[in-house]
């Protein structure tokens, strides 16, 4: 064999080889936990931070002018809820909703159903305050949104390896992972 066919063969070995070991394995298992509680850690002490203050900062009644409630726009039925008539007075609800739900991400508990949950309520009480909001939160929120679709339980995925639903979410979880670190940095 020539040194061209040689160099072909390897970079074609090493594309399998990092193609098979992005679909099949998930290397960063424990690093995902631990940036889980840790970032939810980070979230619930933010909020718990603020809790004193929720008159001055989330009421409708607070000293910052708070966003409106846009019915019409599909986004605001999501992220500016909080802001609804019906709910407006009731904000406390939100942040008591999303200490509930920080509490039971950090400790594991139903993750695929309590991480959108935590987006969703981040995403409220945030808007709630919007004016004392910074980048930060803004991070925050879309790491939230991307932990959605990451496997932080510690645990590999279930399955045969050659089972394409395993390959898929596996190769899901690995790549959004890595869009968090290409995010942050």
């Amino acid at each position: 064999m020539d040194t061209i066919t040689l160099y072909k063969n390897n970079i074609k070995s090493n594309i399998e080889s990092f193609v098979r070991s992005w679909t099949e394995e998930e290397p960063l298992l424990l690093t995902m936990k631990v940036f889980r509680i840790a970032f939810f850690s980070w979230l619930l002490m933010h909020t718990l931070i603020l809790l004193p203050y929720h008159s001055d900062i989330f009421s409708p009644d607070a000293f910052i002018n708070h966003r409106p409630f846009y019915p019409e726009e599909y986004w605001g039925w999501i992220k500016g809820l909080v802001a609804h008539p019906f709910f407006k007075y009731n904000y406390l609800y939100f942040i008591a909703a999303q200490i509930i739900v920080l509490l039971l991400g950090i400790f594991g508990v139903g993750l695929r159903v309590v991480i959108p949950f935590i987006w969703f309520f981040s995403l409220n009480v945030n808007h709630a305050s919007g004016v004392i909001m910074d980048g930060g939160n803004n991070l925050s929120e879309l790491i939230s949104f991307y932990l959605i679709f990451v496997n932080t339980s510690g645990k590999p995925i279930p399955g045969q390896k050659d089972n394409a639903f395993r390959i898929l979410l596996t190769s899901l979880s690995n790549t959004v992972f890595f869009l968090i670190k290409i995010q942050v940095v």
